[in-house]
């Protein structure tokens, strides 16, 4: 599900012309422009959340599980 709505964000884009049309105006790339809205709409909320997530789980695994316990479990999500 998530590769399908990166897919999306990739794919709309944010579309610039591939030719200037006024003088000093960036000519456009697709790929670099497509990309630009994954970046803005999405990437960075993502990598937030993401971020979060794995604070609140390791937190909680220092606090109830023994030195080795914690290391197997981070041990795994690394390989995920």
């Amino acid at each position: 599900l998530l590769k399908n709505v990166v897919n999306v964000f990739v794919e709309i884009g944010d579309w610039r012309p591939l030719f200037p049309t006024r003088v000093g105006e960036e000519i456009g790339d697709i790929g670099a422009a497509r990309l630009n809205v994954y970046v803005k709409e999405l990437q960075d909320q993502l990598i937030a959340a993401t971020s979060e997530f794995y604070a609140r789980e390791s937190a909680s695994w220092i606090g109830t599980d023994s030195c080795p316990e914690y290391m197997k479990k981070a041990e795994n999500r690394l390989q995920q």
